[in-house]
């Protein structure tokens, strides 16, 4: 038997497999029992709605919208732990690259990726110059394929400041724009198409999607803190404030209905 049928056929001790049942009740007292099955009865009706239910899946209740905050908060920067230890601290100088032991084809695309860069932070700011040179570094150091393998040093310039851009929500109508950094380069292909390319590599097995708060900034996940900026990081600390605010409170509520409830 089933869960259900089991804790009725406890209740009344009659072949629960006859669904239908009738009690014969005189003066308030039960006198008989008897039980048949529901087919053809003018029950039918309601034992094929109970039977719908039955086949209905379970669906489980919502998130508790600062878990969903949360596990954003974790995909933008690498985790709950590298979340818990952010701060806005601004971004260090990067690690110099040493090439001098490259051969001299690699040397000089190296070279000429990090001068692009250099050109490409007057369009933002001090702090957006060393986030690309760290994307530059991390990149050289985890998959320098990408970087050599490219059509040309500008396409991969472009790429790293794509991903900065959108990571940091630096690209607009009243900010720059992909096109301006497009156009800086010499660029014929947009920045976005070896972006995606230098955000794969460096994304590894984060998930490449995690639902974002309706009310929060559309920016980049790419699992690294050290590619934001202060004021970046700065936002995402206080939504993290907030949302574990909100589940401290969410999980004190929690516990005083479960005390109430019998």
């Amino acid at each position: 038997m089933a869960p259900y049928d089991n804790y009725m056929h406890d209740l009344y001790p009659f072949d629960f497999h006859n669904r239908l049942t009738h009690l014969v009740l005189l003066d308030g007292r039960l006198i008989e029992t008897w039980s048949e099955p529901v087919e053809d009865t003018r029950w039918q009706h309601v034992a094929d709605v109970f039977d719908r239910d039955k086949e209905r899946p379970v669906v489980a209740p919502p998130r508790p919208q600062h878990e969903s905050a949360l596990d954003w908060l974790d995909s933008l920067v690498g985790g709950r732990i590298a979340l818990e230890a952010l701060t806005d601290a601004p971004l260090s100088v990067p690690p110099l690259l040493r090439v001098d032991d490259l051969p001299l084809a690699a040397r000089h695309r190296v070279e000429a990726v990090s001068r692009a860069l250099d050109v490409l932070a007057e369009l933002f700011d001090a702090e957006t110059g060393r986030a690309l040179k760290t994307v530059l570094a991390t990149l050289w150091e985890e998959d320098r394929e990408v970087v050599l393998g490219a059509k040309s040093a500008a396409h991969v310039a472009g790429g790293i400041c794509w991903l900065v851009g959108r990571a940091n929500d630096q690209f607009g109508k009243d900010k720059v724009t992909q096109q301006a950094v497009q156009k800086q380069l010499g660029l014929k292909a947009t920045i976005s198409s070896f972006g995606s390319t230098v955000h794969r590599a460096l994304r590894g097995l984060q998930p490449t999607y995690v639902e974002r708060p309706w009310s929060q900034r559309d920016l980049l996940a790419t699992g690294r803190a050290e590619f934001l900026t202060s004021t970046t990081r700065r936002r995402l600390i206080r939504l993290r404030d907030q949302a574990v605010a909100a589940r401290e409170s969410w999980l004190a509520d929690e516990k005083l209905e479960a005390a109430v409830l019998p």
